[in-house]
């Protein structure tokens, strides 16, 4: 069988770190530069192509050659999510098909770990297996940790598809109002923003809105923390005298502020932000959750957690829990995990 047909290589459908993927008439055709890479993708393809269950999962592997370090595959012809999104709901459905594609493939010894929007087609098929791992050459904790980052990576992306989607739905909102003033057209901005993806004309577009109620102040400063310009957003919230939260929505919202300043300090580590600053952000935010919410609402415990990674980024801080412990904070578990998320790192980098 000639794979490249009569008129061979016909464009350049990709190309990344370690190679350039090719269309012919009849396949794609993905040539790897480095000879380990291509033999691990190879193996990763020989594997993964001899059980049935992955059928439509993923493209047909046609053929191997070892000489010029090319594979052949199946020739998808249609665009990935990252080019065009569906609907909700078949998003849904694209995200359950491709846990149980992930399941598989865990179940052939392997696992993907590069799972994203431009490596799912609209169909749910994943590819490109270039940074796939065999569980062979793991430990039994890195492969679980790389089981888990899989499931957690499917997750990503369906959410990343939402906040797309989220972002047209919000863009044709503000293309259709020309003014955002009342408070109940605020309040539908605000709902419509979280979750959203952001974009520079968006952020321009949000920053002219003069005098924003506080759930979407909170919504517009989360988009720009997310674009890296938290110094901008949180200057909308601390200047709001909030009344003291009197039903479940309103100490939701405030609880919810006090994170987002949290998360603000914690975004501005590596600037102009302080690991005691942070700290005090975070014990005020848990602090409000405990007392508004409750210790074991979900809340408090995503707070809880939250914090204990951002204090792992000050492991070599011997001074680190004890500035913890100053804090006047009902902080049980914290440390804890802190410790232990520092055990495990550890390990993981070491097994890998």
């Amino acid at each position: 069988m000639d794979l490249l047909g009569p008129t061979g290589i016909l464009n350049v459908l990709g190309s990344g770190r370690d190679g350039v993927v090719y269309a012919s008439r009849s396949c794609a055709i993905k040539q790897i530069k480095d000879k380990e890479a291509f033999e691990a993708e190879a193996a990763a393809y020989r594997t993964l192509s001899q059980d049935r269950r992955l059928r439509g999962r993923i493209p047909k592997l046609y053929g191997i050659d070892a000489k010029t370090q090319r594979i052949y595959l199946q020739r998808i012809r249609l665009p990935t999510l990252r080019k065009k999104l569906p609907d909700e709901a078949t998003l849904v459905r694209i995200r359950d098909y491709l846990l149980k594609t992930v399941k598989i493939i865990h179940e052939c010894g392997w696992c993907h770990t590069d799972i994203s929007l431009d490596n799912v087609f609209s169909s749910g098929r994943l590819c490109d297996f270039s940074n796939a791992y065999p569980k062979t050459k793991l430990s039994a904790r890195a492969w679980e940790r790389f089981q888990t980052w899989d499931r957690d990576f499917v997750q990503g992306c369906y959410r990343e598809a939402l906040a797309l989607k989220k972002l047209e739905t919000v863009k044709a909102f503000l293309a259709s109002h020309t003014a955002i003033d009342s408070p109940e057209r605020q309040a539908e901005l605000a709902k419509l923003l979280r979750p959203s993806a952001s974009s520079p004309t968006l952020l321009k577009k949000l920053e002219r809105i003069s005098h924003p109620i506080p759930a979407l102040a909170l919504e517009i400063c989360a988009l720009f923390r997310l674009e890296g310009k938290q110094h901008i957003g949180k200057l909308l919230l601390p200047a709001y005298n909030l009344p003291r939260p009197c039903d479940d929505e309103s100490r939701l919202l405030f609880v919810r502020i006090k994170t987002e300043l949290a998360f603000c300090a914690y975004a501005s580590l590596d600037n102009t932000g302080s690991f005691l600053q942070t700290s005090e952000r975070f014990t005020d935010a848990i602090q409000s959750s405990i007392a508004l919410l409750g210790r074991t609402s979900n809340r408090t415990i995503e707070l809880r957690a939250r914090f204990a990674k951002a204090l792992s980024r000050f492991s070599l801080h011997s001074d680190a829990l004890e500035v913890l412990n100053a804090l006047n904070i009902d902080c049980e578990g914290v440390s804890h995990s802190w410790n232990a998320e520092k055990r495990t790192s550890g390990r993981i980098e070491q097994s890998v």
